[in-house]
């Protein structure tokens, strides 16, 4: 790699959407970036999504009274969290310090510091989809959420509505026959619809970041597949153990998902990070 004028030699771990974002604002501030990853661009977590652009995503997982849900969860096998043992070690103190965080003053810190972080999503992948050439892959549209029963929401009392409202959303109630009009498909369970803008998606998640990844390279970038073993970091920057070898830079950027914490714990970092699971759309 060379430099480019007023920048420097990075290098992004991980070559998912956030890592190719990452490079491409990389670029636009005149560094040359080199993507590394053992998988090919966006075959991970960015292949099956249900790719939305979650522009009002602030409501933290953990809210003021969620431990007491825990024992009726992990007993549940159908339900969103499941405990398994082997990696209880891993999993009890992620959980100890999500309850530590579950306090309404935290919570509210945390909602603003995602309202930061995502609010111009849908903005932003818009603007990056056109510089791709595939603006119809990202389209901006609101978000319904539906329930069996209108006892299920109260979206003027609930702490999880009144931190979007407070935040800037934009929410409809919709029930009935309000709630098939604008969704006809949906199945007649469902009586009672949220409806909240601004929100977005991608019609195929993999299909864009492959996108980002050629625009990428069209800006000079390069993407090397390999493993990434360790970082180690000098006075001149910081060198990546791979298994294609040694590779050098000035800064490093790790985007690896879940598995960032390994690579980060020999440095000293201790990332409390727990994989996701049970998402992928087929």
């Amino acid at each position: 790699m060379t430099a480019s004028p007023g920048g420097g030699r990075a290098i992004v771990v991980g070559a998912g959407i956030v890592g190719i974002c990452i490079g491409l604002e990389l670029q636009r501030r005149h560094w040359s970036v080199t993507l590394v990853d053992r998988l090919e661009p966006g075959m991970a977590c960015s292949f099956g999504n249900a790719g939305i652009l979650a522009s009002m995503a602030v409501v933290p997982l953990g809210l003021p009274g969620f431990e007491r849900q825990l024992p009726r969860m992990l007993l549940d096998p159908d339900s969103p969290l499941v405990l398994r043992w082997g990696s209880v070690r891993h999993t009890l103190p992620w959980l100890l310090r999500l309850r530590r965080a579950a306090t309404l003053q935290q919570v509210s810190r945390t909602a603003d510091a995602m309202k930061v972080l995502y609010g111009s999503s849908v903005e932003l992948h818009r603007a990056l989809a056109q510089q791709a050439g595939v603006p119809e892959l990202v389209r901006a549209t609101p978000g319904l959420y539906v329930h069996r029963t209108a006892q299920c929401v109260d979206v003027r009392n609930d702490l999880a509505w009144r931190l979007r409202r407070d935040r800037g959303a934009d929410i409809e109630v919709l029930d009935g026959a309000a709630l098939r009009d604008a969704e006809p498909a949906l199945s007649s369970e469902y009586s009672r619809g949220v409806r909240m803008a601004p929100m977005g998606y991608t019609t195929n998640p993999l299909r864009l970041t492959l996108a980002y990844a050629s625009l990428f390279v069209g800006r000079g970038g390069q993407i090397r597949r390999a493993e990434v073993h360790a970082l180690l970091p000098g006075g001149d920057g910081v060198e990546l153990q791979t298994s294609a070898g040694p590779l050098a830079a000035d800064k490093a950027i790790v985007a690896a998902g879940a598995w960032s914490r390994t690579l980060l714990a020999p440095l000293g970092l201790a990332l409390p990070m727990i994989a996701e699971r049970g998402y992928h759309m087929t």
